[in-house]
């Protein structure tokens, strides 16, 4: 299993969690899910329900605390 670790990170600045969230990579399909994180997982400013997984696309935007991540 392959982890982001954003730890390194102030939460002041971030508030980001150890475990916020998880990506996967399945038929060539990158997925996320929220792990029922605190402040919630976004994507395309949107929350996303825990533990739901949702697809992801080219030009998406994931934000994990202050944290914003593009898809590319």
């Amino acid at each position: 299993q392959r982890v982001i670790d954003l730890a390194y990170q102030e939460c002041s600045v971030t508030c980001v969690s150890r475990h916020h969230a998880t990506l996967r990579l399945e038929n060539n399909q990158l997925s996320i899910c929220d792990v029922d994180s605190r402040n919630h997982t976004f994507v395309d400013a949107v929350a996303l329900p825990p533990r739901v997984w949702a697809d992801l696309n080219l030009g998406d935007t994931v934000q994990v605390g202050q944290v914003r991540l593009r898809v590319v």
